[in-house]
């Protein structure tokens, strides 16, 4: 008896999925790559200009002249010290000694500046002295001058203020949208130039002494009140901030955000009004213009 013939076996289903995937992998890409031409020929922002440094002319520890003229255009880290100060001005110079360690040597190197706020003292023969102790090169000036020359200070402290206070807002604006590096950088950014106004504006004062405000009328109630809240408030800004970064580096995170409802508002409100008392008291009612 003959055996059966086999049936023939279904053709087996094709699949369109490699397929599909392939064309979708290839979109993808053609995607992201217009996206990444677009982007980099898009121009960079540009940096908000917070201020500008007035002119000035102090003498260098070598004994050339030093202007602002000749730090145009260059990157520059500047902090204000005196070479007899025995509580800050220590830590500032070891940060400035970091720095230049760290900075790589490049065709246009970040220049380091050192302005000393005690010119009757620190001549360039002391200031020298200083320099070498603190291990400086030649890319770190050590600058001093006549008293004169500390008018400039105040424009640096209200500039130092203004940078605090964009850095805290965008550190608040970059948490409220969850870029949690970008907030570190900002508060950590914003703590270290608050040290830097508070040595900045400690040692303008101990040397200037107190500056009074002239205006009259509706303008001096204003400007006290101002000055008031102001000054009571920057006081509580070291501990708070302190506090509010510690708990932040050891993720007591609860507690941080806690009393960041607290320090950052305060802080804001400290900076800002740094600006406006800089502004009322050097440009709206400057020494011998009164008060409408």
């Amino acid at each position: 008896m003959p055996s059966p013939t086999p049936l023939p076996s279904p053709p087996k289903p094709t699949s369109d999925a490699p397929h599909t995937a392939r064309a979708a992998l290839i979109a993808a890409a053609v995607l992201v790559a217009g996206g990444l031409a677009v982007w980099l020929a898009l121009p960079a922002p540009s940096l908000p200009v917070l201020g500008e440094v007035p002119p000035f002319t102090l003498v260098e520890r070598s004994g050339r002249a030093v202007s602002a003229a000749d730090l145009a255009g260059h990157v520059w880290v500047a902090d204000f010290v005196f070479t007899h100060c025995p509580t800050f001005c220590p830590l500032l110079t070891e940060r400035m000694a970091g720095l230049q360690k760290a900075l790589a040597p490049a065709a246009d190197p970040v220049r380091l500046v050192s302005f000393s706020v005690d010119p009757v003292h620190d001549t360039p023969e002391v200031l020298l002295d200083y320099a070498r102790r603190a291990g400086a090169g030649d890319g770190w000036l050590f600058v001093t001058g006549p008293r004169e020359a500390l008018a400039a200070l105040p424009a640096l402290n209200a500039c130092l203020n203004a940078t605090s206070a964009v850095l805290l807002a965008t550190g608040f604006l970059a948490i409220r949208r969850r870029r949690v590096r970008v907030h570190r950088a900002c508060m950590v950014a914003a703590f270290v130039t608050s040290i830097v106004f508070l040595a900045s504006y400690l040692t303008y004062h101990l040397q200037v002494g107190t500056t009074r405000f002239p205006g009259q009328g509706w303008a001096r109630p204003v400007y006290f009140a101002i000055l008031g809240t102001h000054t009571v408030l920057a006081a509580l800004i070291p501990p708070l901030a302190i506090v509010t970064l510690t708990y932040a580096v050891r993720a007591r995170f609860t507690r941080h955000v806690r009393l960041a409802r607290w320090t950052f508002p305060t802080w804001l409100y400290v900076s800002v009004t740094g600006v406006v008392i800089y502004v009322m008291l050097y440009h709206l009612y400057p020494a011998g213009v009164p008060a409408p």
